[in-house]
């Protein structure tokens, strides 16, 4: 998709995001969407919105609710349990459209599995997808571009960690889970730059 805005300013926090976002969806909905899809950046747009409102002033309605009676707070507050119903609403359209095409012999996805073991309790289902997509999108996406801001700003660190990856695993295939230990400088970076950002 990136090659597609040659030339463009690009931001990457939102490339990267719509990337793990995809991920999720391949393994929950049972497939991926186009970057340009309206559904998909509809979704994208209200898990955005979530995530800035549940970081704002509106959090502290949970341990302080009598705030909800200052208008300020009381429109935060609005905003947030708006944007979590409209994506309950989403979650529960594609739950529906899964039950109506589910098939016990043909299992496709995460939501065909739940159905197929549990299919009295779509609410939980529901919860479980909205967690995955808390937990790996937003996290996952700022904790990458932090990563690769920091490569920027150290170009021998980002060269270091490009010659033992060509090295390691070269370009005739992608990178797996069992080259981490093959990749001891590669491994260090990353874990470095967890803990510099640290933004959980």
């Amino acid at each position: 998709h990136l090659a597609t805005q040659e030339g463009q300013v690009v931001n990457m926090k939102t490339q990267l995001t719509k990337a793990f976002s995809n991920v999720i969806c391949t393994i929950v909905f049972g497939q991926r969407f186009d970057y340009n899809d309206a559904k998909f950046n509809k979704m994208m747009g209200l898990f955005d919105l979530l995530f800035s409102l549940a970081g704002s002033e509106a959090n502290l309605i949970d341990n302080i609710p009598w705030l909800t009676f200052i208008p300020k707070y009381r429109k935060q507050f609005n905003d947030l349990v708006q944007a979590n119903d409209d994506i309950e609403a989403f979650i529960s359209d594609v739950v529906e459209e899964h039950k109506v095409t589910y098939d016990s012999e043909n299992l496709r996805d995460f939501i065909d599995m739940y159905l197929h073991s549990d299919p009295g309790n779509e609410l939980t289902a529901r919860a479980i997808i909205k967690e995955l997509f808390f937990a790996g999108t937003e996290t996952s996406g700022t904790s990458l571009a932090w990563a690769l801001l920091l490569l920027v700003k150290y170009p021998e660190i980002q060269k270091k960690c490009r010659q033992e990856i060509k090295k390691v695993i070269g370009y005739a295939r992608g990178p797996r889970n069992s080259d981490r230990g093959t990749l001891p400088f590669t491994e260090a970076t990353l874990q470095e730059a967890q803990r510099f950002i640290s933004i959980a």
